[in-house]
C-alpha cells in the first residue's frame, strides 16, 4: 500500500477515529487503527473497542497501491500531530512495518496483520436488516444530544438510565434522558422516518462520541456550509444503530432493556408555578447554593404573589436568603436540590422561563421547566422532601 494524504485532512480523521480506542483493553489489536484503500481511491480508517466503532474515509488523488495496514492507532495520530500543517505526507506500508514521511520527518512503526483487526471491525458493523431509517439536520441533531446528554446516568445500577432512549415514531423523533432525579425531554416534529417505529437506548459512551462528532469544531471538515448538512440513522433488526455523517460513521450496540415511561413522571402544565428571567432564576439559585448542604444541595423556595423567596443553611450554621420578583398569584412551598435545577436551567435557551408546581397530591409529584416559546423542550426535577 502507499499513497500521499494531506496532512490536516489525516489528522481530523485521527483525532476522531481514535477516540474508539480503549487504551485499557490488554488485547494488543484493539489500540490499532485499520488503514485500508480500495480501488475506488478512497482512504479508509477504523477503531473500535467492540462496543462501539468509528470509522472514517475521504477520496484520495495520489494511489500508488492499494492494500490495508494496522498501525498503532495513537501514535499515528501523534505523527500527524508533529508533521507540518498544509505538508502531504507519503505511507508507505511494507511486509510487517509502514513508514510515513514527510519534508524533513521519517516514521517507521510496526504492524499486525489487518485481518485481526478488519474481522473485529466488521462483528461490531450493524448486522441483519435495516428496519428503520431517519434523517434530519445536523443542527437539530446536535442540539437535542447537547440538551438531553447532560441529564442521563452514569454508573447507575439499572442499565437503562445509562444512555438516552431515542423515540423514532412517524410524528417525531424525541431524545430522553434522566438520572432517576432530574430529566429532559426534547421533541423533532420533521424528521423523514422510513420504516418501523422504534424506541431504542444509545449508551452513554456512544452518546459522548456522538456530542463530539456533532461537534461544532468537527462540522467544520471540508467547507463552511455543513451546518445544512443532515444526519442519518439506521436500526438493524439485531439491535445496533449506526449514525452517519459523512466523513464519519459510528457503529454502537444498544442498552438491552426498557425505558421507563416517562411521559407519567411529567406534570401537565399548571396555573401554580411562576415565570421569570431565566439569567435572574439561574443568579437566584446559585447564590443560594453557596450556602446549602453540600451532599444534597437542599433549597426552600417559598412562592407568594409576585415573589419567590429562596433559603438555605448548612451544618455549620451559614445561611442564605435570596428574594426574586416573578410572575405568580400562587403560594406554595417546596425543597429542590439547587445544583440539579441549576444544570437543567443552563439547557433553556430562551429568555424567560416557566416553572410549573403541580400539587403535591397528583400522581407527577415533579417540577417541570420550560423556556417560554420552547415547546419541543422540557426539563422535570423531583421535589425533595421537606
Amino acid at each position: 500500500m502507499k499513497f500521499e494524504v494531506q496532512r490536516d485532512d489525516m489528522r481530523t480523521l485521527l483525532r476522531n477515529v481514535t477516540r474508539a480506542i480503549n487504551t485499557k483493553s490488554e488485547r494488543e489489536i484493539l489500540s490499532n487503527a485499520i488503514v485500508s484503500i480500495d480501488e475506488d481511491k478512497k482512504l479508509r480508517l477504523g477503531c473500535t473497542d467492540t462496543e462501539t466503532t468509528i470509522t472514517a474515509q475521504i477520496q484520495l488523488v495520489n494511489v500508488e497501491e492499494i492494500g490495508d495496514v494496522t498501525i498503532p492507532g495513537l501514535r499515528l495520530f501523534e505523527i500527524f500531530g508533529s508533521i507540518a500543517s498544509g505538508s502531504d505526507t507519503a505511507v508507505e506500508a511494507g511486509e510487517n512495518s509502514v513508514v510515513i514521511s514527510s519534508p524533513g520527518k521519517r516514521f517507521q512503526l510496526s504492524t499486525l496483520p489487518p485481518e485481526q483487526l478488519k474481522n473485529t471491525l466488521l462483528s461490531t458493523r450493524p448486522r441483519g436488516d435495516s428496519i428503520t431509517r431517519v434523517k434530519m439536520p445536523l443542527k437539530r441533531f446536535r442540539s437535542m444530544l447537547t440538551r438531553t446528554a447532560f441529564a442521563m446516568g452514569r454508573d447507575q445500577t439499572r442499565a437503562y438510565l445509562n444512555g438516552v432512549l431515542f423515540e423514532l415514531s412517524t410524528e417525531h423523533m424525541r431524545m430522553v434522558a434522566t438520572n432517576g432525579v432530574a430529566m429532559a425531554v426534547h421533541t423533532y416534529k420533521d424528521s423523514e422516518l422510513e420504516g418501523d417505529e422504534v424506541k431504542i437506548i444509545v449508551p452513554n459512551r456512544a452518546i459522548d462520541e456522538l456530542m463530539h462528532l456533532m461537534s461544532e469544531a468537527q462540522v467544520q471538515f471540508d467547507n463552511d456550509e455543513n451546518t445544512e448538512e443532515d444526519v442519518e440513522l439506521v436500526i438493524t433488526d439485531r439491535r445496533m444503530l449506526s449514525v452517519i455523517r459523512e466523513p464519519f460513521q459510528l457503529d454502537t450496540n444498544l442498552i438491552d432493556s426498557s425505558f421507563p415511561q416517562y411521559e407519567s413522571v411529567i406534570p401537565e402544565d399548571t396555573e401554580q408555578g411562576f415565570t421569570c428571567g431565566t439569567n435572574d432564576l439561574l443568579d437566584a439559585i446559585r447564590s443560594a447554593v453557596i450556602c446549602a448542604t453540600q451532599n444534597n444541595h437542599a433549597i426552600k423556595v417559598e412562592l407568594q404573589k409576585d415573589l419567590l423567596n429562596l433559603n438555605s443553611s448548612n451544618e455549620r450554621g451559614d445561611s442564605a436568603g435570596i428574594q426574586l420578583p416573578v410572575e405568580t398569584e400562587s403560594e406554595v412551598m417546596f425543597t429542590v436540590d439547587g445544583a440539579r435545577f441549576d444544570t437543567l436551567l443552563r439547557h433553556v435557551v430562551a429568555e424567560t422561563v416557566k416553572v410549573h408546581v403541580p400539587e403535591e397530591k397528583t400522581a407527577a409529584n415533579n417540577l417541570k421547566i420550560q423556556g417560554i416559546g420552547e415547546e419541543d423542550a422540557c426539563f422535570v426535577i423531583a421535589r425533595m422532601r421537606n
